[in-house]
Parts: structure tokens; sequence; C-alpha cells
């Protein structure tokens, strides 16, 4: 393995982070978790309609008994997490049902889960364009103050 990957892969071990994974559609998410709890890289969950997180996992072949998966549309969280978003755009002329209807997309739970600090972080690209992924962060979670620059990273191990 590169010495740059193999780095990365022990800090996050040691760190143990929750990752959200908005694309729980994408059979690549669902291998991708499956690889992450087996290796105890980070403790991942998988998000996404659960009917179709089941059939991207029967795709894969892999069982989701030890891959937690949350559906955005079914949660508990669903109503607080509106909450959140709607005072986060308000300024914006975003109302309460408008925020309550948006929540149910994975990649905007996934970035409210780390404003709520219910996740440590969102990973996500398989199948979204790195600009909604982008601007759903910055919308979500804003940028650092003293930041000029938004930047986004792809690496692609073969």
């Amino acid at each position: 393995m590169i010495p740059f990957i193999a780095d990365l892969r022990e800090r996050a071990a040691r760190t143990n982070k929750k990752i959200a994974l908005p694309e729980g559609h994408d059979v690549r998410t669902i291998r991708a978790a499956a690889e992450i709890v087996e290796t105890g890289l980070a403790r991942p969950v998988v998000l996404g309609k659960a009917a179709e997180v089941e059939a991207a996992a029967k795709e894969a072949g892999v069982s989701l008994s030890s891959i937690p998966t949350l559906d955005p549309t079914t949660s508990e969280k669903a109503q607080s997490y509106a909450q959140l978003w709607f005072q986060r755009r308000k300024h914006k002329g975003m109302t309460y049902e408008m925020a309550r209807e948006m929540v149910s997309d994975p990649l905007l739970w996934g970035d409210l889960m780390v404003l709520a600090g219910d996740a440590d972080g969102c990973v996500c690209g398989a199948d979204t364009s790195s600009a909604d992924v982008v601007r759903t962060a910055i919308q979500v979670l804003g940028v650092a103050e003293g930041s000029a620059l938004i930047s986004s990273l792809f690496l692609m191990v073969l």
C-alpha cells in the first residue's frame, strides 16, 4: 500500500469518527461502508430511503447487519433537523414547511448531522456533483471565518 494512504487509514482508524454517507442508493457507497466497518476506519452511517439502500446492498452482495443505516424520510429527528435548517436559511426566505420537506434529502441530512453534532463528517460525491456537494456544505456548515477559498478533493486509489 502507498505510504500516504496507509498513514491516512491508520489516522482514521485511531480517531474512530462517525461519518455520514448520503449516497446509500449507490452500490459503491454500500461496498465502501462495508469495508469501512470491516477495517475499523470509521463508524459509517449510510443514508437513504430504506428500500433503495436495501436494493443497493443486495446488488452489492453486502449484508447491512453490521452497517448502520438511516432513512431521513422516516427518522424521528426530521423535525429537529427541519428546525435547524429553517434557522440557517430563514434569512433567505425559507419557511419551516419548506425546510421540513427539504430535510428528506440525504445529502442535506448528512451535513445537518454534522451541524447538529450527530456525525463528525459527511463524505459523498460518487453519484453527486462536486458543485452540489460543496454548495450544500457551504449552506449548512458555512465557511470558516477568515477563509477566502473553498476547495474539494478527489483521491482515487486504484
